[in-house]
């Protein structure tokens, strides 16, 4: 019997209780590698054998299709599913669990009869309009059995073009009314649950100057004849190489069909084994190369359009992107093939030849709202008026202080802080200590037009001068979710290791606080915060201050 991690449990138990409460389509986002096959396959079982449900599970790809139902078998080997799928010779729609390709149905959505319930694997595929094969089906499937509930499943809940997928764009609706649990490609990495990845920005810079933008993308061919160049790629497979000598199983994303053959052919001058797969490529010569990576007889994949969302190599530890791209969600899927985790490998080594890491910015950091209208360049960073925090502009509140901002309250920094990967990647720089001060810090949003004090618990905050640098940290000493980490900060960070039980009795015991002598910071473009304190130093000039 399988044993769910209990993220996965977790993900099943609130999409289940968003249901029972009246909630209608919700999503469930886990990062690429985080078992979404295991958990739709729970959520099947569960529906059906407590509730009686028949289930559909529809996604795109007929890998994703055989994959849905191998996770199935192996949670529940006696499950009653079957495959519905014109491209794998199987038709069993009437199975009371059933597997499916959109493409094969969405026509004839009949075949797979009624359905309480729709899953949608790889849900950003969904477009918001009301025409597509997804939209079609779902109207179908509800005017048969009224109040089916949808369930989508995704690492990246968000198209490039709309937005967030749970979010109106234009007079469109969202299909999906909330994500019900997300769980973080770094909270999963600290686990152990995904792998590292190691950032590595190329010298070898690709000149995009005259390249088009169709559908909120590059123009394929603009790009094509941009990137594809003999000497570009006589380099660029050089870098890999060198780059690559103490790994194993490389992914090669190209920038068009032509460039994929081009860049698999050098390799193969190289004496390496290397395959190419594109949309041109048999359906069985594709699942032969992909079994060929797995088990280590090809060393290099090369590929164009399918190596990018559903792709279950776990040995890859080595990704080169030679594909600019302006799609948040393309990039974040590109660099999570690298993400699982294998017994050869301790870590992925993503090589960017691109602009794509200063473009997007950290993976972690991505939530896919759509970008103020008019923003050119490297993609605008957000500053936050309460810490100077700097991050991505699509997030929505401030990751370090949960500043929540208003719409259009937008202060742009130029470009991302670093060409990171994961905004764990950025370096960490030691500080000296000039002056501390501590105040009270509330959280506050905006309120008819101006801001205000929310009724969340206050914080305390504690601010380091050091040098032209202002480098500020809170202590959620009133916070119900925040209390024991701050606990285990003021023992730490204390003489007598007493927490105060308010920040008013913080403020009054200051004195109880060490002043460290100097703080390791993560450098976020001219501002900073802290990592780490350092006491075995004494303050340079120790003057306290302290707001009440």
């Amino acid at each position: 019997m399988i044993e769910l991690r209990d993220y996965q449990t977790a993900s099943v138990d609130a999409m289940l209780t968003y249901w029972a409460n009246g909630g209608e389509h919700g999503l469930i986002v886990l990062p690429t590698g985080g078992g979404k096959t295991l958990v739709a396959a729970e959520l099947m079982r569960r529906l059906y054998q407590e509730y009686g449900a028949r289930v559909l599970l529809a996604t795109h790809v007929s890998e994703l299709v055989t994959q849905n139902a191998g996770a199935l078998r192996k949670l529940w080997p006696d499950a009653p599913f079957g495959i519905y799928h014109s491209g794998l010779g199987k038709r069993d729609g009437d199975a009371p669990l059933c597997f499916a390709g959109i493409h094969s149905i969405y026509k004839k959505p009949e075949v797979v009869g009624d359905r309480h319930v729709l899953l949608i694997d790889e849900a950003h595929l969904l477009s918001h309009k009301d025409a597509g094969m997804y939209r079609s089906l779902i109207s179908h499937l509800d005017e048969r059995v009224p109040g089916m509930r949808v369930g989508g499943l995704t690492a990246t809940p968000w198209r490039t073009s709309s937005g967030r997928l749970d979010e109106d764009h234009g007079d469109h609706k969202a299909l999906f009314s909330g994500i019900v649990y997300e769980e973080s490609i770094i909270r999963m990495i600290e686990r152990g649950y995904l792998a590292p990845v190691i950032p590595y920005v190329s010298p070898s810079k690709i000149d995009m100057d005259g390249v088009r933008t169709s559908a909120g993308d590059y123009n394929q061919k603009d790009l094509q004849a941009a990137v594809d160049k003999t000497d570009i790629n006589k380099r660029i497979v050089d870098e890999v190489i060198l780059a690559g000598s103490s790994r194993s199983m490389w992914l090669v994303f190209a920038s068009g069909v032509e460039h994929a053959h081009h860049l698999t052919a050098l390799f193969r001058d190289r004496g390496l084994r290397a395959e190419c797969v594109t949309g041109e490529t048999a359906e069985a010569e594709r699942k032969r190369f992909f079994a060929d990576a797995r088990n280590g007889t090809i060393q290099v994949l090369v590929g164009m359009n399918v190596m990018t969302t559903g792709l279950d190599i776990p040995n890859v530890d080595l990704i080169a992107c030679v594909r600019p791209t302006k799609s948040l969600g393309l990039w974040v899927q590109m660099i999570g093939r690298g993400t699982r985790i294998h017994e050869s490998k301790d870590n992925c080594l993503p090589l960017d030849f691109t602009d794509n890491c200063l473009k997007h910015g950290p993976i972690d950091q991505i939530d896919g709202s759509k970008a103020a209208p008019g923003a050119k360049g490297d993609a605008p960073m957000r500053e936050c008026p309460i810490c100077h925090y700097v991050h991505h502009i699509s997030l929505k509140a401030c990751p370090e202080c949960s500043e929540t901002y208003p719409e259009g309250d937008l202060k742009y920094i130029s470009q991302s802080r670093a060409a990171a990967v994961l905004s764990t990647d950025v370096e960490p720089a030691w500080f000296n200590v000039d002056q501390v001060s501590y105040s009270e810090h509330r959280k506050r949003e905006w309120v008819a037009g101006r801001m205000v004090d929310t009724d969340d618990p206050p914080s305390l905050k504690i601010t380091y001068l050091c040098g032209l640098i202002t480098v500020s940290h809170w202590v959620p000493l009133e916070s119900e979710r925040g209390r024991a980490m701050a606990e285990r900060w003021w023992r730490h960070n204390s003489v007598s290791g007493e927490p105060p039980a308010s920040v008013a009795e913080a403020l009054k015991n200051t004195d109880d606080l060490r002043i460290p002598g100097r703080l390791q910071v993560t450098r976020d473009g001219k501002y900073s915060r802290v990592t780490s304190w350092d006491y075995s130093v004494q303050a340079i000039m120790p003057a306290v201050e302290r707001a009440i």
